[in-house]
C-alpha cells in the first residue's frame, strides 16, 4: 500500500479500529440472522488482514514519483482537503 507519510502514520490505527467495528457489526448481524434462520456473514476484513497489509505499506513524499510497474507510476499531489499537506 502506497500512501503519504501522514496517512502512513495513521493507517494502522484507522484500519485496526475499522476491523474491530466490522467484527462487532458482523457479530450483531449474525445474532439477528441466526434467530431468523438466515445464512451468517463474515466481516469484510479482520485484524489479521490488517496486520498482513501493514507490512506491505510504503510512504511516498508528496511530489515524489514512484514506479509501481513499468507501465504504472504514481505521484501524490497537494490538495487542500487531504491529510498531510503542508
Amino acid at each position: 500500500m502506497y500512501s503519504t507519510p501522514a496517512t502512513y502514520d495513521l493507517i494502522e490505527l484507522m484500519l485496526k479500529d475499522s476491523a474491530k467495528l466490522a467484527q462487532k457489526d458482523a457479530e450483531w448481524e449474525n445474532r439477528r440472522r441466526k434467530r431468523a434462520g438466515k445464512e451468517l456473514i463474515e466481516p469484510l476484513y479482520e485484524i489479521e488482514d490488517v496486520e498482513a497489509l501493514l507490512v506491505q505499506r510504503e510512504a511516498i513524499d508528496i511530489g515524489t514519483e514512484k514506479t509501481i510497474t513499468p507501465d504504472i507510476n504514481i505521484c501524490f499531489r497537494e490538495a487542500g482537503h487531504i491529510l498531510g499537506n503542508e
